[in-house]
């Protein structure tokens, strides 16, 4: 009898010494974090990124680094966490742009940078401008004017004529302000020099941009 509980009590011992053998293991090699399921739903201005973890066990921190293509300027942002998954909005981006982006974790025992992915902000469609012939035009002064046919994905918040010496005019020259949204307009060109060539075009613009009609050429008088 004594041998056989002697034998039974060596059986116990060498079973908790495999168990906690194995809870040694365990501990010695804990789960590595894993990353898949990994998108990118743009808008124009912005992208949701999201994602999924293989393990999510113990996660101190997951950050997105995203850039343009010449990698001029890498920006950061922190990762929400929802148990198993992982989002995150980020804002402020330029529309028809690609950017590209990838994500590093950290958890207590193990870390994972992805791969890079990419994506591209949506394509706004812009405003069909039309330019109107000039109607008059003397010493100083010119009329002219354009019609905002259609506004595009967004609403025509300024429109106008824009004029220079050279052949290519832009807001950034002088411009005329006449109203807002669609329709015709008739815009009013002053101080103008006489027996000089001008150029002029309309323009619309939205949140997304300018954009512009052809380009027309009139010449001032030489006097009144």
């Amino acid at each position: 009898l004594y041998m056989l509980n002697s034998k039974v009590s060596n059986i116990f011992i060498i079973i908790l010494l495999i168990a906690i053998s194995v809870s040694c293991k365990k501990d010695n090699h804990p789960e590595v974090i894993s990353i898949s399921e990994v998108k990118a739903e743009p808008t124009y201005w912005s992208a949701e990124i999201s994602g999924r973890y293989g393990s999510a066990n113990d996660i101190l921190t997951t950050n997105i680094y995203y850039y343009t293509e010449d990698k001029s300027n890498v920006l950061m942002k922190e990762v929400s966490v929802d148990s198993i998954n992982f989002y995150v909005n980020i804002d402020g981006l330029e529309h028809s742009t690609t950017y590209y982006y990838y994500i590093e974790s950290k958890s207590t025992h193990s870390s994972i940078t992805t791969e890079e992915y990419s994506f591209r902000t949506l394509d706004p469609v812009m405003p069909d401008v039309k330019t109107s012939e000039l109607v008059f035009s003397s010493v100083n002064v010119a009329i002219c004017g354009g019609e905002v046919v259609s506004e595009g994905t967004f609403p025509v918040i300024l429109r106008g004529v824009c004029w220079s010496l050279d052949g290519v005019p832009t807001v950034e020259n002088d411009v005329t302000t006449d109203g807002y949204g669609t329709g015709r307009y008739t815009s009013v060109i002053n101080n103008l020099i006489k027996d000089t060539i001008y150029y002029y075009r309309a323009y619309a613009t939205t949140e997304a941009g300018t954009a512009y009609g052809d380009i027309v050429s009139f010449q001032t008088m030489v006097v009144e």
